[in-house]
């Protein structure tokens, strides 16, 4: 690998850890010109793909256990976090898990929070925190937990949700919809949450699946082209990836969901000019994002 390939790949993988897990921006002003447009190209594709279109290797042995609250004096503490670390690196192999030091501001008595972390992924990051209680089903509809959880997303703006897991690894996992303002429910009545209580491994997998939609690659021409109307063909290929990404929408999160579920004729028009452009020998595969980034204006 030559030093401006690398600087380029360590530029990129910066910006993905960024947009993972947060820290300072990617300082693109201190590069060279002709490299800082190769990756400002390059962040462009990220973004219009939330993340798909470029792998950069990265360190995905297993979460570091967060250290155990002082507050905790259980001897099955070590092995809860254990547990639950490989419970995480199950469900979600790629992201990227760091301790979370932020977990021993929101313990309290009734909710007694013994560790956690933040699974970063470029569409957003989710906190999991382990609580000393034997199953989140005792809590489920508990309203400490809307309460506690509702004041953690308050503070910490960079997270798309709290997973909370008993020892037994049961998780209630709330979004900022479930702590919104609401017309108060009649006495005795629990609140009810989006998601029901589940396993974490699921739980969390089930949470990402909506925040990062997948983006399947765009059908290939399987045909031979001297005996097809590639025109119809494109049209075709673009309507049936319309269709794909408007029903992975109905698995998505707002505002991707909003997006995705939008999408119709205008795109389907847009991607099938692109693909005959490229046909025609009218459209240099240089311009592609740029094109693209056009078709996703507003979305």
């Amino acid at each position: 690998m030559t030093d401006r390939e690398e600087i380029i790949r360590d530029a990129i993988a910066r910006y993905i850890e960024q947009k993972e897990i947060g820290g300072e921006p990617v300082a693109l002003n201190d590069l060279p010109s002709d490299i800082r447009e190769e990756v400002e190209s390059a962040i462009e594709i990220l973004s219009l793909t939330d993340g798909a279109a470029i792998e950069v290797e990265a360190a995905r042995e297993g979460p570091e256990n967060p250290s155990i609250s002082k507050e905790s004096t259980s001897t099955g503490d070590a092995e809860f976090v254990s547990a639950a670390a490989v419970a995480i690196r199950k469900a979600m192999p790629t992201a990227r898990v760091i301790p979370d030091d932020d977990v021993s501001d929101f313990s309290t008595t009734d909710l007694p929070l013994v560790g956690g972390w933040i699974v970063g992924t470029f569409g957003g990051r989710l906190r999991v925190w382990l609580v000393a209680v034997p199953t989140m089903g005792d809590l489920d509809g508990h309203p400490l937990v809307r309460k506690v959880v509702r004041r953690a997303l308050r503070g910490l703006l960079d997270s798309a949700g709290i997973a909370l897991a008993g020892r037994d690894l049961s998780c209630l996992l709330l979004e900022p919809s479930d702590c919104a303002p609401a017309i108060e429910v009649p006495a005795g009545t629990a609140p009810r949450y989006m998601r029901p209580v589940q396993q974490l491994s699921e739980a969390v997998a089930s949470f990402f699946v909506g925040l990062n939609p997948s983006w399947d690659a765009m059908p290939t021409f399987d045909v031979p082209f001297d005996s097809t109307d590639v025109s119809a063909l494109a049209a075709q290929v673009a309507a049936r990836a319309v269709d794909e990404q408007k029903a992975i929408g109905q698995r998505a999160h707002f505002p991707k969901k909003e997006a995705l579920a939008t999408l119709g004729k205008r795109e389907v028009d847009g991607l099938a000019g692109l693909i005959w452009d490229m046909y025609e020998g009218r459209l240099d595969p240089e311009n592609v994002p740029e094109r693209l980034g056009d078709l996703a204006v507003d979305r």
